[in-house]
């Protein structure tokens, strides 16, 4: 059986929007909300919005690709601006 993280009874649910140009501090953020999100039953990612930034949005689009599927995240939406 998995070890999940106790929550409290009183925490409040978290809906957490993520927005991104997807350089690399930004991938290490989405790592960790992905990994809060799987040891938390309360911390929700409901999505990633991307936009350019410090690259091209067709970049930004490669980047956050790549860094779901490096931990196996099928169930989190992006969309690009």
């Amino acid at each position: 059986m998995a070890s999940k993280a106790l929550i409290h009874p009183n925490q409040e649910e978290k809906f957490v929007l993520i927005d991104t140009d997807a350089g690399s501090d930004d991938a290490w953020a989405i790592f960790m909300a992905i990994a809060e999100s799987r040891q938390n039953s309360n911390f929700h990612i409901v999505g990633i919005s991307t936009v350019y930034g410090n690259t091209t949005a067709d970049n930004v689009v490669t980047n956050v690709t790549r860094t779901l599927s490096t931990v196996g995240e099928s169930s989190v939406r992006f969309i690009v601006y």
